[in-house]
């Protein structure tokens, strides 16, 4: 099956981690609680891929429901730094470009794992 490092979407989702890793830098120390937490959700997206990566296929689409769920916190909390105009917002429209992508390819794995059901 090889490693999960050869997943794009675990590839994809590293590379947001890191770029979120930048963002929370930027933002103003009083929102020091909201960089700690955007770090831990983006950061609990790859670790979840390649906790699940190798496991049955049940276990592993459970692990991805998980980077699914942390996907979502980030995005909630990312909307809310747009709004509240705490990072550029090109950067914010950029984070929620590439949020959108690692979601379409954890679905699409989803899809892989899972059989359709009649």
């Amino acid at each position: 099956m090889g490693s999960y490092r050869d997943l794009r979407v675990w590839k994809e989702s590293f590379d947001l981690s890191l770029d979120i890793d930048r963002l929370a830098d930027q933002l103003p120390r009083k929102r020091a609680a909201l960089a700690d937490q955007i770090r831990r959700s983006s950061e609990g997206i790859p670790r979840s891929i390649a906790e699940g990566h190798g496991r049955s296929d049940a276990d592993f689409a459970r692990y991805l429901d998980i980077a699914e769920g942390s996907l979502h916190e980030l995005e909630t909390d990312i909307m809310r730094i747009g709004i509240r105009s705490l990072a550029p917002s090109k950067d914010v429209i950029d984070i929620e470009r590439r949020i959108r992508h690692v979601q379409q390819l954890l679905s699409g794995l989803l899809r892989c794992l899972r059989p359709p059901t009649t």
